[in-house]
């Protein structure tokens, strides 16, 4: 293991030599050029870095306020009695609806009648 380990880093230094050589090679404008894009690319990591831990704050964060959200019982129970109001108005629209229809003439009834069976029908269906 020892030895794979020293052959590795032998590859690893050659590389870097070889990197090296080609870097000086380079015309100084060309070279500048290198270093300003690696400044660039080394700050956009710090950057990027920066901005995954803050995400993970956040989240750590957003878990915390759900969980303290999902134990509070009044908070569940206002949204449960929320659902209610909101069936029990669709409920009484229905039945206001259905009584103004007692007001109609026979035809009108007769239709409305019609569409609505057609609608509970599809809904069973469904």
């Amino acid at each position: 293991m020892e030895n794979e380990i020293h052959s590795y880093e032998q590859q690893i230094q050659e590389i870097n030599f070889a990197n090296e050589s080609k870097l000086n090679d380079l015309d100084p404008e060309q070279r500048n050029e290198y270093e300003k894009l690696k400044s660039d690319n080394n700050q956009l990591l710090s950057q990027i870095n920066n901005s995954r831990n803050e995400l993970e704050e956040v989240n750590v964060r957003l878990g915390q306020a759900e969980n303290r959200l999902k134990a509070d019982t009044l908070k569940q129970r206002a949204q449960h009695l929320r659902e209610e109001k909101n069936h029990l108005q669709k409920r009484k629209e229905d039945l206001e609806l259905q009584t103004n229809e007692m007001h109609l003439p026979f035809p009108e009834a007769r239709e409305r009648l019609m569409n609505r069976i057609k609608e509970d029908n599809a809904q069973i269906k469904q």
